[in-house]
């Protein structure tokens, strides 16, 4: 395992086929458990996945916890700190994006080919997530936008209103999506699928990435969610976008008590 700051700069940074991207802020208690379900990935030799961890504005000794974990069998992690008064969610996923991007390209060589992930710092992966990402783009597909599932024992801590309300938010949902499959049609992912688009499940090829220009900058300081502008940027550019259910992130994100930025 490699771990790197960016206080000190990188070193020369191995072959990575992909590098996961997670903007992290005030995490200490869940940090954790994110990188290790990302340790345990399959199908992937030692330092094949690289991971970029962008701590934002953290307050809670997320960074001590990070330095005090033990060593990753599999990952190599590069450990990014900044202070910024205008931080919001959005441009802390696009700086940890735009990371990963530079990172696969140091490598030089066939960069273009390399896949950026991106989750969120109080999930949990499944074991196959950054397989099944890999083998829908080797498919052909440009970018993966995955499910979400609330972790059972935050979830059972949530009021009954709130799951009522998120229930009847999902339907919604689901009735849009297969309105809009049905006025305009996508081949290559037809109804039945989802239009989730959160951050903390998505794959894109680092080619797509920069052709879409990134994770751009809102123009306005009130839109902060950077996700779902940057899929509908990628299904503008003439990219194949696919929507599964099977890359699922599994949330640990139940939080009662809301924060300012990511």
């Amino acid at each position: 395992m490699e771990l790197e700051s960016a206080c000190g700069g990188f070193d020369p940074a191995p072959a990575l086929r992909c590098v996961v991207a997670i903007p992290v802020r005030n995490e200490a208690e869940r940090i954790g458990e994110c990188l290790r379900a990302l340790d345990v990935q399959e199908g992937l030799g030692a330092s094949e996945l690289g991971v970029v961890l962008f701590l934002n504005n953290c307050t809670d000794g997320t960074a001590h916890v990070v330095a005090a974990l033990p060593h990753p069998r599999r990952l190599v992690v590069r450990v990014i700190e900044r202070v910024f008064d205008g931080a919001n969610a959005g441009w802390a996923r696009r700086e940890a994006m735009e990371a990963a991007a530079d990172w696969l390209e140091e490598g030089g060589g066939d960069a273009a080919d390399g896949v950026i992930l991106t989750t969120d710092a109080d999930s949990r992966v499944p074991a196959d997530w950054v397989a099944r990402n890999l083998a829908a783009i080797t498919d052909g597909v440009d970018a993966v936008a995955g499910r979400i599932a609330l972790d059972e024992a935050d979830a059972a801590r949530l009021p009954a209103a709130l799951h009522a309300r998120g229930s009847l938010e999902g339907a919604y949902e689901v009735l849009l999506t297969e309105l809009e499959a049905l006025i305009d049609p996508v081949p290559h992912d037809p109804w039945p699928r989802h239009w989730t688009t959160s951050g903390a499940t998505l794959a894109v090829r680092l080619g797509t990435y920069r052709r879409v220009g990134g994770c751009r900058r809102s123009p306005s300081a009130r839109t902060r969610r950077s996700s779902p502008r940057f899929c509908r940027a990628t299904r503008g550019c003439a990219t194949t976008q696919t929507f599964s259910s099977s890359p699922r992130a599994a949330s640990t994100g139940g939080r009662r008590a809301a924060r300012r930025t990511r």
